[in-house]
């Protein structure tokens, strides 16, 4: 069994406006930065599938996810709608989005099946995401 450590940083920057709504409830805007960094992985990973018997290799790839070392900045933004409830608590509903135009994982495929023609390609991955979020906030102000 083979056990690694994923090692990168996260440094958020955000900028947040509220705007108010009807009956105490307002929506938020998020907008900013992320600084990210990879570099702490291992340089590159060699992956491969054998199937038995006789060993046959059906899959290899290379793969590097430390964007050679330098930092890349990813975007981030977000809108949620917050209410405020009888009991003074709060309860919040939201949508963020990371974007990333570096694609910090980078790989080549090769997929081989015994009498089958050999498959190979390119394999990347930017980190963008989408996200859901359900926050309920105690104020405390109910006592």
């Amino acid at each position: 069994m083979k056990t690694e450590l994923w090692g990168s940083f996260r440094t958020p920057l955000l900028i947040e406006k509220k705007l108010p709504g009807k009956k105490l409830n307002w929506w938020s805007i998020k907008a900013g930065l992320n600084l990210r960094y990879s570099g702490l992985m291992s340089d590159e990973s060699n992956e491969y599938i054998l199937v038995y018997p006789p060993p046959v290799s059906i899959f290899n790839s290379e793969i590097s996810a430390r964007n050679n070392g330098i930092p890349w900045i990813t975007f981030l933004g977000g809108l949620s709608k917050s209410i405020l409830l009888n009991n003074k608590n709060v309860l919040s509903l939201g949508v963020q989005v990371d974007l990333s135009p570096t694609y910090f994982l980078e790989g080549n495929y090769e997929i081989t099946i015994p009498n089958k023609p050999v498959t190979s390609g390119t394999y990347k991955i930017s980190g963008s995401s989408v996200g859901l979020s359900i926050q309920y906030i105690f104020t405390g102000t109910n006592k």
